[in-house]
């Protein structure tokens, strides 16, 4: 075994997300499942105090995500907890200490090994104490589904009672979830009843990754993106807030009520089609009456029907929202189209479609 180290890991570090479990639940499995990444052994330890050390029993990894708002880092952490785990002994300072920067923490377990469920309460006082946003107990069965229908539905049932009392999200690997069962901002997961997932933990995964993605983080970045038809601009790097969040979701719901109701005019859609990167509405002040002069109105015609072609009376719009987000999805898609085009090209096709738009909107 390769000697022991200690880390500065524990230095400046923010999102860290633990991941813990007895030897031989399938942590290392679990995580390579989830966020697709290799783990690697390793003998590090984080210093937590001057007398404290927490093992990792992996080197430590990076999952990145981004949404249309912002974007995030999360580090993660695997620890091997079990009845030789010296830090369940560890001083409540020293706790509070490691809990600093914990934003997330995964208990694994295995409903076949009893035992592993064993230091579920110690871990749960941890994250209460620290008052840790996410938590996720995860039963991560090692036997086949065959064998899982054995172990019954009660002694299951159980464990998940233990850990919602606890305040905790339970996910069971071996069951099926409802795919819209999670939804921003809640992360609950809805079990599809009697139903046992035929390859143990490999279609649920993706319901713990979720669960990250859809966590309020404590440092959260916006990106960089401009001004569009049902979008406002933002500015990179600005730490997220709720209220933040919150204003810039409302700004979105009024752009796209805005372009439903009001409409944009042709030319400053015109504009937004051909842009690469920031719009620039001058773009066609020199010539636009000009340029839509020379189009051909059978085009323009024939354009119109492949872009808004003709519906079924029976189909059915929910809600107007509905209508516009439509509407912007495909003139978005149009946009990256366009944007392979050069740009004499680009900014008479750019022109055609917006003059098509207007045209259906008369």
């Amino acid at each position: 075994m390769a000697e022991e180290f200690v880390s500065n890991l524990f230095k400046g570090l923010e999102n860290v997300s633990l991941i813990v479990g007895r030897k031989g639940v399938g942590k290392s499995k679990a995580v390579q499942g989830i966020f697709g990444k290799s783990l690697e052994y390793t003998d590090e330890n984080v210093q937590v105090s001057s007398n404290r050390l927490f093992s990792l029993k992996y080197r430590p990894i990076q999952w990145e995500h981004k949404t249309v708002y912002y974007e995030f880092k999360t580090h993660i952490w695997v620890h091997e907890t079990g009845k030789n785990d010296s830090f369940l002994s560890s001083s409540s300072v020293d706790r509070a200490r490691l809990g600093g920067p914990i934003d997330a923490i995964v208990f694994i377990f295995d409903a076949f090994q009893p035992d592993s469920f064993k230091e579920f309460e110690f871990w749960s006082n941890f994250a209460s104490v620290n008052n840790i946003g996410l938590r996720l107990c995860v039963n991560n069965p090692t036997k086949p589904a065959k064998i899982l229908n054995l172990l019954g539905f009660q002694k299951t049932h159980n464990y998940g009672n233990i850990c919602v009392s606890k305040g905790w999200e339970y996910v069971d690997l071996s069951k099926m979830y409802e795919s819209n069962s999670l939804t921003f901002p809640s992360t609950k997961l809805v079990i599809k009843p009697d139903q046992v997932d035929p390859h143990v933990g490999y279609n649920n995964y993706l319901h713990v990754l979720l669960a990250f993605e859809q966590h309020f983080w404590s440092y959260m970045y916006s990106v960089r993106r401009y001004d569009a038809p049902g979008q406002t601009g933002l500015e990179a790097g600005i730490r997220v807030t709720p209220d933040l969040l919150g204003s810039w979701v409302r700004n979105d719901a009024i752009a796209k009520m805005n372009f439903g109701i009001f409409g944009i005019t042709s030319q400053r859609l015109a504009s937004y089609l051909c842009c690469d990167g920031e719009i620039d509405y001058t773009l066609y002040d020199s010539d636009w009456e000009k340029v839509v002069a020379a189009l051909d109105e059978k085009e323009i015609f024939k354009l119109t029907a492949q872009l808004f072609p003709e519906v079924e009376c029976s189909t059915v719009v929910e809600t107007p929202m509905e209508s516009i987000e439509n509407v912007i999805y495909k003139l978005k898609k149009i946009h990256k189209k366009l944007q392979l085009l050069p740009l004499t090209e680009r900014r008479l096709q750019a022109a055609k479609v917006a003059v098509a738009y207007s045209s259906q909107l008369a």
